[in-house]
C-alpha cells in the first residue's frame, strides 16, 4: 500500500475549527545501534501517543489498534514490530498556541 493509499483520519466533532487542528506528528529517528529489546537490536517502531483525558479504556485501546494497522498498511512493516503506547492527560494541563485545548469529546 502506497502512503498515498492510506486511510484518511476520521473527522469528529468538537469545539476546534478543524479536528486535525488538535493532531500533532513528531518524528524522531532511532539508529538500529540505539534500538533493543530484550538486549538485543531490533527495527520495531514504537509510537507515542499523547491525548486529552476523558476517552474510555475501550476508545483508548480502538485509537491505539487503528495507530498500529495505519503504520502498519503505510510504511509495510508488521504489526508484531509495532509497539503503540498511550498517554493521557487532563485537557486543562495541555495549552497550544496560547490557548487551553477543549475538553475530549466523551466516548
Amino acid at each position: 500500500m502506497a502512503v498515498n493509499d492510506c486511510p484518511k483520519p476520521l473527522a469528529f466533532e468538537g469545539g476546534a475549527a478543524c479536528a486535525l487542528d488538535l493532531i500533532s506528528v513528531v518524528f524522531h529517528e532511532a539508529t538500529p545501534e540505539n534500538t533493543y529489546r530484550s538486549g538485543e537490536a531490533t527495527s520495531e517502531t514504537l509510537i507515542f501517543c499523547h491525548i486529552r483525558d476523558g476517552r474510555s479504556d475501550g476508545a483508548v485501546l480502538s485509537l491505539a489498534k487503528r495507530v498500529s494497522s495505519i503504520w502498519s498498511a503505510c510504511t509495510g512493516a508488521s504489526e508484531g514490530e509495532v509497539e503503540v503506547l498511550v498517554a493521557l492527560y487532563p485537557a486543562k494541563y495541555v495549552v497550544r498556541g496560547g490557548e487551553r485545548l477543549p475538553e475530549a469529546p466523551r466516548v
